[in-house]
């Protein structure tokens, strides 16, 4: 059996909670790392890689997670001038 815990706010629970056989093995989800952002970009936009340093740095800025910039990708992944989409507010406000 495995059972996922998730929280928000790990410092809060009970230590009891926590202790061997009961919390085997814990695993912090952070931002998007650089290698991740150019990784879901090589993924998402191939031919779009002119692109690659300003969603990094965006992305970096704002902290991103993997999840956020999945979904950006995911609702314009059928624009075809990203150009105009990095210099429209889309681009900045969703990245």
């Amino acid at each position: 059996l495995i059972t996922f815990m998730t929280t928000n706010y790990p410092e809060r629970l009970d230590a009891a909670l926590l202790r061997p056989g009961r919390v085997d093995m814990q695993i912090k989800f952070d931002y998007a790392s650089k290698e991740q952002i150019k990784q879901m970009i090589e993924s998402f936009i191939p031919d779009q890689l002119e692109y690659l340093d300003i969603v990094v740095k965006q992305s970096l800025k704002l902290k991103c997670t993997t999840a956020t910039l999945q979904q950006f990708f995911f609702d314009y992944r059928d624009c075809k001038n990203w150009d105009e989409l990095f210099r429209s507010s889309h681009g900045y406000v969703l990245l």
